[in-house]
């Protein structure tokens, strides 16, 4: 038993990525800010992306959804989220600000900004391309500072 409760506590301290369904289904509230920017399109399937930044075990996090309207736009309906690895583990202590989204063309979006790590306080800037099509991301970070 003490084995178990050693280990729990041990996967405890590494961490563990926060998932775009548990934003959504156990932390709305923790919302801060959601930024709608671009559109994509898949078959007869269309409508906008979304940038979604929480704040969450004591951190900022960061999401990006694709919705579409529904029902001759009487309701909205989430295509695909996706829930940003490299920023929302519940122990990385990120701070983000300057959130900036940017149309990419061809069902893509680019989410510019500035992150600050809590447990070094390096910051970094960084940029997060996300694709519908494939309905990943790709993410650069130690962008150079433009002046």
């Amino acid at each position: 038993m003490l084995f178990f409760l050693l280990s729990a506590l041990q996967a405890q301290a590494l961490g563990r990525v926060v998932s775009y369904a548990e934003l959504w289904e156990h932390h709305p509230a923790s919302i801060r800010q959601i930024m709608t920017c671009g559109s994509w399109s898949k078959g007869e399937r269309h409508g906008e992306f979304r940038v979604i930044q929480a704040q969450l075990y004591g951190q900022d996090m960061l999401f990006v959804d694709w919705v579409r309207s529904e029902d001759h736009g009487a309701r909205w309906a989430v295509e695909q989220g996706l829930s940003i690895a490299e920023f929302n583990n519940d122990h990385a202590e990120i701070s983000l600000r300057d959130l900036r989204c940017i149309p990419a063309g061809e069902g893509r979006v680019r989410v510019l900004g500035e992150a600050e790590n809590g447990h070094d306080d390096q910051r970094f800037r960084f940029e997060l391309l996300v694709n519908a099509r494939t309905g990943r991301y790709t993410l650069k970070q130690n962008l150079p500072r433009k002046h």
